[in-house]
């Protein structure tokens, strides 16, 4: 099993960038393809005053986790 932990300013800390979320998660997702990962974000500082980034966020990975398989 495969362990990965985006960068949490990437994800959800700094400049809420849908596509460029979605970009990160495609080609992280791709190398691990046709393996088991467990995806960890941790270290969150801020989210910059909008706590509903990170329900965002987890539809996002999950929408790429099943596209990706």
């Amino acid at each position: 099993m495969a362990s990965w932990r985006p960068n949490p300013t990437d994800m959800v800390c700094s400049e809420w960038n849908e596509s460029r979320i979605r970009r990160i998660l495609r080609e992280d997702m791709e190398a691990f393809r046709g393996r088991y990962m467990h995806l960890h974000l941790k270290d969150i500082e801020t989210a910059q005053g909008e706590p509903d980034r990170l329900a965002r966020w987890v539809r996002i990975v999950r929408e790429k986790a099943e596209a990706v398989g």
